[in-house]
């Protein structure tokens, strides 16, 4: 089923599982420096004007959106198989290769405040990540990130490219948990939500607040997208239904 945002306006972490609740981060993907690729690897989309809100449903493919961005792969250069394609009315991210992190961003930056929604089905792995952006910068070097598992755990981050230079973590984490088999279906489709609302970062899954994050390091309205997170473990596949924004 293709709905909207109910708004006014159209609208990665670190070990493998632990028990219970306890590492509650894990099967959300390995986010430390993965070599040989570890920068984006096309080049960013010129500035466009800014887009209050958006809605596709992936009925026909758009040039409006980025090639994809992979910032984190174990593909060797010239040997990746992931794939990110429209087909059959789905967004559909094909992830081959392992330890594999791929983005694709919608070129008009949206407002400062935003909410980002989509609704996805994940098949193949269920250690994977499933992924919502806001406040991108144009050269993909910083944003906030949402993230769901087909193991029931979700997080919250600041990706911030320039750590890279000192070997750290681009990711950080700004809370994690685990998602209630009630809550999220890990074989069905979900709809996730996303609003970046001044210093808030608040999480929905199929409806329902999970969390929210607090972090005032980027202020300014960017780009919006998904993105799909393999680990050691392949093929991951998910299909987007639609994806939207617009204001919180």
């Amino acid at each position: 089923m293709k709905r909207a945002l109910i708004y006014p306006l159209l609208v990665f972490a670190l070990v493998s599982a632990a028990c219970g609740l306890g590492d509650v981060t894990n099967n959300l993907g390995d986010n430390s420096v993965v070599r040989p690729t570890d920068l984006p690897t096309n080049t960013p989309p010129p500035e466009n004007a800014r887009q209050d809100s958006y809605y596709d449903d992936f009925s026909v493919s758009s040039a409006d959106w980025s090639d994809p961005v992979t910032v984190t792969t174990q593909a060797q250069p010239g040997r990746s198989h992931t794939t990110v394609s429209v087909l059959d009315g789905k967004l559909v991210f094909d992830l081959q290769d392992a330890e594999t992190y791929t983005y694709d961003f919608y070129a008009n930056p949206s407002a400062d405040d935003v909410a980002v929604e989509a609704m996805f089905q994940s098949y193949g792995q269920i250690y994977n990540g499933i992924a919502l952006v806001c406040r991108a910068k144009n050269d993909y070097t910083s944003w906030y990130e949402f993230r769901v598992s087909s193991t029931s755990q979700y997080a919250i981050y600041r990706y911030d490219a320039s750590l890279r230079e000192d070997e750290k973590n681009p990711y950080i984490q700004l809370k994690a948990g685990g998602l209630n088999i009630d809550v999220m279906r890990p074989t069905k489709e979900n709809t996730i939500r996303g609003v970046c609302q001044g210093s808030s970062l608040t999480l929905y899954v199929n409806d329902t607040e999970i969390a929210t994050a607090t972090d005032g390091q980027i202020t300014e309205g960017g780009l919006v997208g998904v993105g799909v997170m393999s680990q050691s473990e392949t093929p991951v596949n998910v299909r987007f239904d639609y994806f939207s924004y617009g204001e919180p």
